[in-house]
């Protein structure tokens, strides 16, 4: 986390996603911030598509891609 960006990891279940969105929501409402949903992304990887439709319902995020940039760092899977 730097400044007003954030990168966060979890495994990729409907159970987990709906938790990390559950404490994304209780930051909300304690702070009054919020994601920008237009920036925000999630990237899955290794699961069906069903799983994939599953976990971007849930979160409202788009479907990105790797390798990503993050603060001007590239990163990527190997």
């Amino acid at each position: 986390m730097l400044a007003d960006d954030l990168i966060l990891f979890c495994k990729a279940d409907t159970l987990t996603l709906k938790l990390m969105m559950n404490a994304l929501k209780c930051f909300h409402n304690t702070s009054g911030l919020k994601a920008n949903m237009p920036k925000s992304q999630v990237i899955l990887g290794g699961c069906s598509e069903q799983l994939k439709t599953q976990c971007l319902e849930i979160t409202g995020f788009k479907e990105g891609k790797l390798p990503l940039e993050y603060l001007g760092v590239a990163s990527h899977n190997k």
